[in-house]
């Protein structure tokens, strides 16, 4: 039935946005590879609803992507990835930006907003192995095996799960991790395991050895497996992205965004999420880790679609009572001790 509503909802918004249907889009992206394939599936994607669209794609290297000597929160976190983006956007050079939305930070600049997301491709996280290698899961790896991930939740939920590994941090688009992988580059690191998003792999079409994640276990971050369109908020482009919005994902992203918020999250914050679908609800997992390797809160909470926004303030809220009961407990054994 949610499926029938969605179809008819499009074919409105898509009915009326063809009225002052703009001849050319321009998009922009970054440049690597996969946020190429990721924004040719988006126009694809547009085009067919609005056929007669034409496309302009642009490419611009950004500040996240020109420094590969820090790791991400060194060098302000989220952001890094989206605001040459933005400036172009605001500036009236391009019409829309695609991002992977887990990389879009939740405060939008005033004038923008994400006009759609499209439906979400496979949000797991996975394991990819050297080529040569002939192991097939983080198990088998012995301990102080070293494993690159450039983010803090993949860190502290290996420290958590395979306590046996080291983590160390491995930055680049996803080609030139693969490349650092299998030591095509002169460096005194060697992994000897990376964990990637699932998502980039498949629209990569790449087919490393690689093993997909248990989700409810190995949960994912915020949004992954989107793909963000951002848009100006005025003008005929964002009725034209209306159309393409399924209100499934969008319950579904919103939820999980509003968990990030009320967290105060970013690339900064640890946090893990699994989000399903369960007849007219929506189910979340969460779990925020220390850099120890220690869940410092984790719960589940469940809502209606109609109230999928305001599922991840109520799991926030759950967590941080059991964290704040936690910490107590922990100072009441200090304390008798």
């Amino acid at each position: 039935f949610l499926y029938l509503i969605a179809s008819v909802y499009a074919f409105l918004m898509a009915s009326h946005a063809a009225e002052e249907e703009p001849k050319t889009i321009r998009v922009i992206t970054r440049k690597s590879p996969l946020a190429l394939a990721q924004t040719r599936i988006v126009v694809d994607r547009i085009k067919k609803t609005f056929p007669a669209l034409e496309f302009t794609i642009e490419t611009i290297e950004t500040s996240g992507d020109a420094n590969l000597q820090q790791a991400l929160p060194l060098i302000g976190g989220k952001g890094v990835f989206t605001q040459e983006l933005e400036h172009a956007l605001l500036e009236g050079l391009v019409d829309i930006a695609v991002h992977s939305l887990k990389d879009l930070p939740l405060d939008l600049p005033p004038g923008l907003t994400i006009g759609a997301c499209l439906p979400r491709e496979d949000p797991s996280d996975v394991v990819v192995f050297p080529d040569a290698s002939d192991v097939s899961t983080l198990e088998m790896l012995p301990p102080g095996a070293v494993v690159g991930t450039s983010s803090l939740r993949r860190k502290y939920t290996i420290k958590y799960l395979y306590p046996h590994l080291e983590v160390l941090d491995i930055r680049g688009n996803l080609q030139t991790r693969l490349d650092k992988l299998n030591g095509k580059y002169n460096s005194e690191k060697k992994y000897d395991a990376i964990v990637l998003a699932h998502a980039g792999i498949k629209r990569s079409g790449c087919t490393s050895n690689y093993k997909v994640l248990s989700d409810e276990e190995f949960m994912h971050a915020p949004g992954q497996g989107f793909l963000a369109i951002e848009c100006r908020k005025d003008g005929r482009i964002l009725e034209i992205l209306r159309c393409l919005q399924d209100p499934i994902s969008e319950k579904t992203w919103q939820a999980e965004r509003s968990i990030l918020a009320a967290l105060e999250g970013g690339c900064h914050t640890p946090l893990a999420v699994f989000t399903r679908l369960e007849g007219n609800s929506l189910l979340m997992k969460a779990a925020v880790y220390d850099a120890e390797g220690c869940r410092e809160s984790s719960g589940e909470e469940s809502a209606t679609m109609d109230a999928a926004e305001t599922l991840g303030f109520k799991l926030a809220q759950r967590m941080s009572v059991k964290r704040s009961e936690t910490i107590e407990h922990l100072n009441n054994v200090d304390e008798s001790m």
